[in-house]
């Protein structure tokens, strides 16, 4: 199918992440993974997705940092940015959306499904 998505998760818990590939591998979904932040804005340019779903505390460089990065290059500013994390405080929320990111969401309050059908809509 040529008008499969492709989606970049950026996890560095094993479990998350294999919950998450399945659920948007299951949505036909194409899905590329990275478990730090330097591989995420290596595989970000390389892969080009269509969206990326990226965790805030993140071995190597943390999540804020790879926005940061992701939003101030040509190549990658375009790609929305969906915050998934378990530290939902004010003011990484602020800062994330104030640094693009389309999406601030609490990992212990947003179910997989959930996240699906928030990233569909992003990417419509």
């Amino acid at each position: 199918m040529a008008n499969k998505k492709k989606i970049l998760i950026v996890e560095d818990d094993k479990a998350i992440l294999e919950m998450y590939l399945e659920r948007f591998k299951n949505e036909n979904f194409d899905v590329i993974e990275a478990v730090d932040g330097e591989d995420a804005m290596e595989k970000a340019i390389r892969e080009n997705p269509n969206v990326i779903i990226l965790d805030l505390l993140l071995p190597k460089k943390g999540g804020l940092s790879v926005l940061e990065v992701l939003k101030s290059q040509p190549g990658t500013k375009d790609i929305p940015v969906v915050i998934m994390t378990a530290y939902p405080r004010d003011e990484y929320r602020e800062k994330s959306i104030r640094n693009g990111a389309a999406l601030f969401l609490s990992k212990s309050e947003t179910m997989p499904g959930e996240l699906v059908e928030k990233v569909k809509s992003i990417i419509k």
